[in-house]
């Protein structure tokens, strides 16, 4: 078989998996255990520097995951580095799998439990704030470097259990369930190896990676047996577990690769009914002065969004981007009107578009909100 099909089919089940993921929602889960776990794209961070065509998302990249601490089925995952921008986005991601009411309310305060990054107090007091009970487990080490992190000769010396808000459970205040995750993660993706040579050439088919292991863990492995002691006769037996999918009630049997092939299968077939549109599927684009289009649309391929910029915008530039040049991560379409640019816009990317904050949306030294407001300086409002 041809490497390009497989490569192919790859790309697809991938883009399947991180749509799949993306639309789980209404989720019911009590303890939830969040943790970021390290990688690398196209070369380590410390060839990044040598390579002959520098590329955006090489070098380090850490991927958050939370984990349901009863069932073990992850809830969602962020790929950036541990910094406050990437732990806030996984935050708000974890808040948007869980179960609201009908006023935006949680059905069930969850125990937030992560480790001690100090990126997440942060983060979770954004995206929660009193909405749930959140704490730390801070572990210390013998060694650490300048910015607190262990040396590679360091032991661990002990933990502290840091209550953030609420009232967690004291017995709840670990991360022994994400970083056994972690670790069938690194067992079960060989891209997730400490030393690999299958490490992932672009940031997109690193991701397309991890959400297909997801959907694999969460759906299709079925975990060992663990023994039991019957309480009457003090006997012990093996006791049949069941796939976290099924602990969490989002399916009520096993899966197998075949259902993974079909929603493959579902996803494509969905993909070619949809009729984006498209420039020259708009009315005919209008000019400006200089004879260039009015409105252009960027879809990202790294962060999976579109953005609606005006021509003359700094970061548009008449569809160059600021750098000028061609697009490396993404594809600038024009259109014709900004209702045209908003449609395409919501087309490309349903969960995740918006008008550039530079030139039609707000910002911080004009004061402009677009089409919510009139325009008005902060300077007069003070």
């Amino acid at each position: 078989m041809s490497n390009k099909t497989v490569a192919k089919l790859a790309r697809d089940a991938g883009d399947m998996a991180i749509k799949f993921i993306n639309q789980t929602k209404g989720l019911n889960v009590r303890c939830i255990q969040g943790d970021e776990i390290w990688s690398f794209v196209k070369a380590k961070q410390k060839n990044v520097r040598r390579l002959k065509q520098p590329q955006v998302g090489a070098g380090t990249i850490w991927a958050y995951l939370a984990v349901c601490a009863d069932s073990k089925f992850i809830l969602t995952y962020e790929l950036g580095d541990r910094r406050v921008p990437d732990a806030r986005s996984f935050m708000k991601s974890v808040r948007s799998k869980l179960a609201e009411d009908e006023n935006g309310r949680l059905i069930q305060r969850p125990q937030i439990i992560t480790d001690g990054l100090k990126a997440y107090e942060e983060a979770g007091e954004i995206a929660f704030g009193d909405d749930a009970d959140r704490a730390m487990l801070v572990k210390q080490y013998s060694n650490t470097d300048d910015s607190g992190e262990p040396t590679p000769a360091s032991r661990y010396v002990g933990a502290e259990r840091r209550v953030l808000a609420g009232a967690p459970a004291e017995k709840d205040i670990h991360t022994c369930y994400v970083e056994r995750t972690n670790l069938s993660l690194r067992m079960g993706n060989k891209r997730y190896t400490r030393k690999t040579n299958a490490f992932s050439k672009t940031l997109r088919n690193h991701e397309r990676q991890l959400a297909i292991w997801i959907m694999y863990y969460n759906y299709c492995l079925l975990p060992s047996p663990q023994p039991k002691r019957c309480p009457n006769t003090g006997k012990t037996y093996w006791e049949k577990r069941l796939t976290p999918a099924m602990e969490i009630g989002a399916t009520d049997r096993v899966w197998d690769v075949k259902d993974l092939i079909r929603l493959v299968d579902a996803h494509l077939a969905e993909t070619q009914r949809k009729n984006i549109p498209t420039s020259t599927e708009l009315v005919p684009v209008p000019e400006d002065a200089l004879g260039q289009p009015v409105y252009w649309v960027y879809a990202s391929e790294q962060h999976h969004s579109a953005r609606v910029h005006k021509s003359d915008c700094v970061n548009c530039n008449n569809g160059k981007g600021r750098a000028g040049g061609k697009a490396k991560t993404g594809v600038w379409h024009d259109c014709a009107t900004l209702d045209d640019a908003m449609r395409l816009a919501a087309n490309l990317h349903p969960e995740n578009n918006a008008v550039c904050r530079m030139c039609l949306g707000s910002y911080r030294k004009s004061g402009y909100r677009g089409p919510r407001g009139p325009r008005t300086s902060r300077r007069l409002i003070s």
